[in-house]
């Protein structure tokens, strides 16, 4: 059994919710007895973390993960319950936290360094893997004010990741940097970990907590409602918003396509699109004129049999029916199918051009496409489809009709793609 860092028994937060609108202080010393309700953030909290593991904690806006991290991080104290933390905190929690505006990036780092109790002396040895780290060399000596957003960002990380804490506690927070920072920060959280660093993760990036952690910790309703596997726990997460919003969606396609098609004069194409958004238990959502459009899609084995898990190596084939408006017979059409990560990164895209011949619109067509020795590693795939025409005006496009897993097996590979390779040793 390894080492407990954290421990949260039985934790209990509420907050008071203000009806009162003043906004200064002598408004609200007038209207002293102002009303409030109460909002129970959380309701009996119980969870605990070992050394070096990286633990994310999801869930819907407001359901208290970041109140989690503040309480971690000794921001807040529980109403009841209790929490134990062993070992220095470093958090990433609220963006400009313990930034004096006035004071110049070097001047910040150093006060910041100092709340993690770290001495002058170390810290000036850490300064300038700091202000490497950050990007910062230009403009590490001018105040904060000036500094953007990715900017602050970039510092509080750096500050946070040098400071030899045995806990790191990250929000949202890295989601205000750019692209390729965030790449650099997630590959130092890495080695972090590595090193047997604890770190404690809040984001709706499902990609980014499939890529560093091992386990999940889902909240909903101020209570936990799933605590295991990273990846087991964020595929029932994200099937429950997905349930959730199809059901919004369908309601909203029906009014929304109804009026549409009423107002088109095309009511038979009505019954056959919302049949199809209702087939499907996903996060479907659809669009374009329906001049040509899909009545059926369904993703085969090697066999030819409906399937829903595949392995690295695999045979996939996405067999797809279509029909069309009559005036539309005999019109130039494109199919395209789109493979996205649960985050929305386009893993593989293809359309029907490559065909090197024609496809026409027929009232009753079917199309396969078959997808040989698949290299995709492990995690769950959205299916995307789409039909245009040859200048690419969108006929009907489906997104997320099909949700694809892939299980990597007997391989150790992590990433998006399998890539053939060898391991040559020498004596």
């Amino acid at each position: 059994m390894g080492q407990k860092t954290i421990c949260v028994h039985n934790v209990y937060k509420k907050y008071r919710i203000y009806n009162d609108k003043s906004n200064t202080l002598k408004e609200k010393l007038l209207h002293w007895n102002f009303k409030y309700r109460i909002e129970e953030v959380l309701q009996g909290i119980n969870f605990e973390i070992k050394k070096g593991e990286a633990v994310a904690l999801i869930g819907k806006n407001g359901c208290g993960k970041s109140t989690i991290l503040k309480m971690l991080s000794h921001i807040l104290k529980p109403d009841l319950g209790e929490i134990k933390v062993q070992g220095r905190v470093s958090s990433i929690i609220e963006l400009g936290t313990g930034f004096h505006p006035d004071m110049t990036g070097r001047e910040n780092a150093y006060m910041n360094a100092s709340i993690y109790g770290i001495k002058e002396k170390e810290m000036k040895s850490k300064m300038d893997e700091i202000i490497q780290f950050a990007e910062l060399e230009e403009y590490i000596d001018n105040p904060v004010r000036t500094y953007s957003s990715g900017m602050y960002m970039r510092l509080a990380f750096s500050v946070a990741i040098n400071v030899d804490a045995d806990i790191l506690l990250i929000d949202e927070i890295l989601a205000v940097g750019d692209a390729s920072f965030q790449i650099k920060c997630f590959g130092k959280l890495q080695e972090l970990k590595r090193k047997g660093t604890t770190i404690v993760l809040v984001t709706h990036s499902l990609g980014q907590i499939e890529g560093l952690c091992e386990r999940a910790i889902w909240i909903s309703g101020g209570r936990i409602r799933e605590d295991g596997a990273a990846k087991q726990v964020c595929e029932h997460y994200l099937d429950e918003m997905n349930h959730v919003r199809q059901k919004r969606k369908v309601y909203e396609n029906q009014v929304v396509r109804t009026q549409k098609i009423e107002n088109e004069g095309q009511k038979g194409i009505q019954r056959t699109c919302l049949e199809l958004m209702d087939e499907f238990n996903t996060d479907a959502s659809r669009e374009g004129n329906f001049a040509v459009y899909f009545t059926k899609a369904e993703v085969r084995n090697e066999d030819g049999h409906v399937a829903k898990m595949f392995a690295t190596g695999d045979t996939i084939i996405v067999h797809l029916e279509y029909s069309c408006q009559e005036r539309m017979a005999g019109n130039k059409i494109v199919f395209r199918v789109n493979l996205l990560r649960s985050d929305y990164i386009i893993c593989y895209s293809v359309d029907s051009i490559e065909i090197g011949k024609d496809i026409y619109a027929q009232e009753s067509g079917e199309i396969d496409l078959v997808m040989k020795d698949i290299h995709l590693l492990d995690a769950y795939y959205l299916l995307c489809i789409e039909i245009t025409d040859e200048m690419g005006i969108l006929y009907d496009k489906v997104s997320a009709v099909k949700k694809i897993g892939i299980r990597n097996r007997e391989r150790t590979e992590v990433g998006i793609v399998h890539i053939e390779h060898d391991w040559n040793t020498k004596t």
